[in-house]
């Protein structure tokens, strides 16, 4: 009794004949010390220690309860009916001893001594493991020499592993054996071997036999997971068992779960042509639409299967790479449609030399860090069960990935880039849905297999007998995405099943799921193909539920579209992006995402005022730039409102932004709130600059231009502002101002590249003023080959007067060596427009140009009317845009 706590203790202490002996005294504490750096609910806890050569000993907790030996003994009686005998509650039991071992293990400690007396079941459940009287670190275990046949062995002989009776030290897998032994005990009611003696065990080691749990106790009712279990732990080889308790717990949790038993339906191999749909060298893209070349596209070998498999799906095999292998990649769930959508649509797992990649319609989710060694084989089972992918290698988990989305499809596919491996038959298996089939696998079971009014009336009927709980909100959001794929199928009343759908997702309002309303309404935009209210709809839900246990389903959906986008939507992926920069804090930092933020840097066209950041504003000016390009007013006054005031080119490059779409009033209400600040002189003069630029276009630009002039000779910033009076003076028709100007301008030094802009604006003054003659000597001092390149300031210009001076087929064949690419450069618009090709996914500030082209070239060939109309719709800003 613990006089001071009030409680009663369990107390150990060393028999009196053997507390003289130093030794036992140290092995005595040893056990103690063990067990007192152990912390786990299946491990007894050690209240003190007390170390006295006249009385050693130490207190844990009075557990109350029986051994799992006497327990087993009562099964064995007929007449008793317990639910303490039965193997549910005792594979429970079970479990837990397991996940304890498992704690023990990764302290690195074995215990040796595993035996149902060394367990007790305690009066409601609890089971704790006792006695660690000979338990040792495997770190010293390994250091001590192995010796062979000894004639004493420490721990009990039932529960040993036969390298043990080898001499082989003990290891984790001797725990495991032990492991094993226990759970046939319990399945069977009797040990697996009856080991009279060490000397006779070792005598016929070789011989000894372990029949199956079902031979042992044929009328006891076994489940076959279990005895697999029971087997694999109890192998004879150490290889032949499980590498760890963490493998061996995926296998009984499986069961304990209720999760289902796998069946081989198919083996299909590489070789065999009749086993695959599609063989074929493919060039598989990213970023196409941000992109003007192939240099995000690699070419793979793709193969996918003939068969359409149903249901849960295991693949299996065995792989061995060589030394140029750059991986290999396993293709699941791609569309039917897949020669029309992409191959790649769908999942797919990529194993490369150095780590495990899982893409969504390649799009990268999941990043795993691992190793494929040339001079290994591994095992490969990659599963499918419900809505769950798992990855084992050399069956160890190497990963979950959870979908919020039915994975409706179910074909296989393999891709690789060279023929630098060798790879067994893969193994198909399918299984049932889980033995404890939650209510929603019905419905999903007929979405899968498009039977769309059964699974939306399931769905439905679940929603609203579930109400307030998960798995009624769950069914009311797959009841929007029902609605949604037969939108996608039935093209005659798509509009009518979207706006469903709509209404479906609205059911989810003010709910604890409210996130997943927000996620499906965006999914219904995204078909309506309505990008901005996609995009609005994204990032309310972001904003709004940042602390939502769902965040992290709308952070993964936003990932997954803006990738997705990069394909396909070149607006799209600018307007997703630019929310991720935002408001997701992991996004500027993943690899993937680094990427498509530089390909979108390096294939965009660049904006004359937008000054290079230094690094550490780099993610400012990114956001800044995508808020112009998209555009988004309110955007920038934002990100203008929370830089930090020392990152002045940031807060130049957004207010230019400003002045350049139009929004002169916003320009002029942010400087007075700068001005309220205390601003560096650098930052001072820069806004000064821009209040130059914002003059030009009230006044006559001669007076902008001749406030600019006592800033020379002029800075970067400088520079930008006079290209901007110029623009304006172009805009306006100020021809004598222009005039003027760029009289002035010619005792200045420029350098090459600022004196095409300056020369742009001479071409746009003689066009003004129909002077064909003297744009010649400009045109002149630059080669053919430049003029010809539809990225070239000048290319436009060049051709307009190709127009006026040499006719129409000679400016058409010079607009049409422009190459036929998605997003061409805005030099070349015009001539694409001239040509009667439809311009698609252009920002304004393109628009802008195109008009601004239009407006001279009509100008030049004397049609006032079609040149006011152009010359009206270049004044105009986004918020009024014609």
């Amino acid at each position: 009794h613990d006089p001071i706590c009030q409680r009663s203790i369990a107390l150990k202490k060393i028999r009196e004949d053997l507390q003289i002996l130093p030794h036992m005294r140290q092995k005595f504490l040893r056990e103690a010390r063990i067990a007192s750096q152990l912390t786990h609910p299946s491990i007894i806890t050690i209240y003190s220690i007390y170390n006295d050569p006249n009385a050693t000993y130490y207190t844990m907790p009075y557990i109350e309860g029986e051994t799992l030996r006497k327990i087993l003994s009562y099964s064995k009686k007929e007449s008793l009916s317990d639910s303490k005998t039965s193997i549910p509650f005792l594979s429970r039991v079970f479990l837990q001893i397991c996940e304890a071992i498992a704690y023990t293990h990764t302290k690195g400690i074995i215990h040796r001594d595993l035996k149902p007396e060394n367990i007790i079941i305690g009066k409601y459940g609890e089971v704790f493991i006792i006695d660690w009287g000979i338990a040792e670190f495997e770190e010293k275990l390994q250091k001590k020499e192995p010796f062979t046949l000894p004639k004493k062995i420490a721990g009990t002989l039932t529960y040993l592993s036969p390298e043990i009776a080898k001499g082989e030290p003990f290891s984790i897998s001797s725990d495991i054996y032990a492991l094993g032994a226990i759970l046939y005990y319990i399945l069977t009611l009797f040990p697996p071997f009856q080991r009279a003696s060490l000397e006779e065990w070792q005598q016929y080691l070789t011989k000894e036999n372990l029949p199956s749990p079902f031979e042992k106790a044929p009328y006891r009712d076994i489940p076959q997971e279990l005895a697999d279990i029971a087997q694999k732990a109890l192998s004879f080889e150490k290889k032949d068992r499980y590498l760890s308790v963490d493998e061996l717990l995926v296998d009984l949790k499986n069961y304990i779960e209720g999760k289902p038993k796998w069946t081989f339906i198919k083996s299909l191999q590489i070789q065999e042509k009749d086993d695959w749909d599609f063989q074929e060298n493919l060039l598989l893209a990213k970023h196409i639409a941000i992109t003007r070349n192939t240099d995000c596209a690699e070419w793979f070998h793709v193969m996918l299967s003939k068969e359409v498999f149903s249901g849960n799906l295991k693949i299996q095999t065995t792989l061995h790479i060589d030394k140029e292998c750059e991986g290999i990649g396993f293709l699941l769930s791609p569309p039917k449609s897949y020669k029309q959508k992409g191959i790649d649509e769908g999942y797919s797992l990529w194993l490369t030399p150095q780590k495990a990649l899982l893409f969504r319609s390649n799009v990268l989710v999941k990043e795993v860090p691992f190793s494929l060694k040339t001079e290994n084989t591994y095992d490969i089972v990659i599963e499918k069960t419900d809505n769950h992918l798992l990855c084992f290698i050399n069956n160890k988990l190497l990963f979950t990935h959870s979908s919020y989305f039915p994975l409706l499809q179910n074909q296989i596919g393999v891709l690789h880039k060279g023929a630098h491996f060798q790879m067994k038959p893969l193994q198909i298996s399918s299984a049932s849905h889980n033995v404890m089939v939650p209510c929603l696998a019905v419905p999903d079971a007929f979405l899968s297999h498009k039977f769309y009014n059964i699974a939306l009336s399931e769905y439905e009927r679940i929603g609203h007998s579930f109400t307030g709980r998960t798995e009624g909100r769950e069914a009311l959001f797959r009841a929007g995405i029902t609605l949604l794929e037969k939108a996608k199928d039935e093209k005659k009343d798509k509009n009518l099943f979207l706006e469903k759908a709509f209404e479906a997702f609205e059911k989810l309002h003010n709910s604890l799921s409210a996130p997943l309303e927000y996620l499906g309404k965006s999914l219904v935009y995204k078909e309506w193909e309505d990008r901005e209210e996609e995009a609005k709809c994204l990032e309310l839900a972001i904003r709004k539920f940042h602390n939502h246990p769902q965040f992290s389903i709308l952070e993964e959906h936003l990932l997954y579209r803006i990738h997705e986008s990069s394909l396909e939507d070149r607006e799209g992926v600018y307007r997703l992006a630019l929310i991720g920069l935002l408001h997701l804090p992991t996004f500027w930092n993943t690899p993937d995402t680094q990427n498509l933020l530089q390909n979108l840097q390096k294939h965009w066209e660049k904006v004359y005022f937008f000054l290079a950041p230094s690094q550490e504003d780099e993610k400012e000016y990114l956001s800044l730039e995508l808020s112009f390009r998209i555009p988004r007013k309110e955007t920038l006054l934002e990100i203008l409102h929370t830089l930090c005031l020392e990152k002045t080119h940031c807060i130049e490059n957004g207010l230019f932004a400003l002045l350049e779409l139009g929004f002169y009033d916003e320009f002029d209400q942010m400087v007075k709130d700068l001005e309220k600040e205390p601003i560096s002189l650098t930052l001072k003069e820069g806004i000064s600059l821009l209040q130059i630029a914002n003059q030009s276009h009230v006044e006559d630009p001669s007076i902008a231009f001749s406030l600019l002039e006592k800033f020379s000779p002029f800075s970067p910033r400088a520079f930008t502002v006079l290209i901007f009076i110029l623009n304006q003076a172009i805009l306006h028709r100020h021809i004598d101002s222009l005039r003027s100007i760029l009289l002035a301008l010619d005792s200045y030094p420029f350098s090459k590249t600022e004196e095409i802009l300056i020369d742009s604006a001479r071409l746009s003054l003689l066009l003004l003023e129909k002077n064909f003659t003297l744009m010649k000597p400009i045109f002149q001092k630059y080669s053919l080959e430049q003029l010809n390149q539809e990225s070239f300031s000048l290319h436009a210009l060049y051709g307009i007067w190709l127009y006026a001076t040499e006719g129409e087929n000679i400016a058409k064949a010079h607009f049409s060596k422009e190459l036929e690419i998605s997003h061409p450069p805005t030099p070349a618009l015009l001539g694409q427009f001239l040509s009667g090709k439809k311009l698609s996914s252009l920002f304004f500030w393109e628009k802008k140009k195109v008009y601004q082209d239009l407006f001279l070239f009509h100008e030049s060939l004397g049609d006032p009317k079609k040149s006011l109309f152009y010359h009206k719709i270049a004044l105009e800003n986004p918020d009024n845009s014609v």
